[in-house]
């Protein structure tokens, strides 16, 4: 196989470096801010209401059950690592 000196690996290295353009990016249009701001509530009150009703699901004496089996053999798992 060629072998290239140290020197001129390093220089094709650099050029390639330097002669890679950084992306620019696109500024969003007056229209598509406008439209990002009208998301803005409905998005908030979208993430209100899964919330909720991830705390109504957890709230059941079922869930609850479950999940307090899980956390127990968590702590259990990780107290057997230690």
């Amino acid at each position: 196989m060629f072998a290239m000196p140290p020197r001129t690996i390093a220089l094709v290295g650099a050029v390639l470096v330097l002669s890679i353009r950084p992306a620019v990016a696109q500024q969003p249009t007056a229209e598509a801010a406008q439209m990002q701001q009208m998301m803005v509530p409905m998005v908030s009150q979208m993430a209100a209401v899964m919330l909720e009703s991830t705390l109504t699901t957890l709230a059941k004496p079922e869930n609850a059950e479950r999940l307090a089996d899980f956390t127990k053999n968590y702590y259990d798992s990780l107290n057997a690592i230690r």
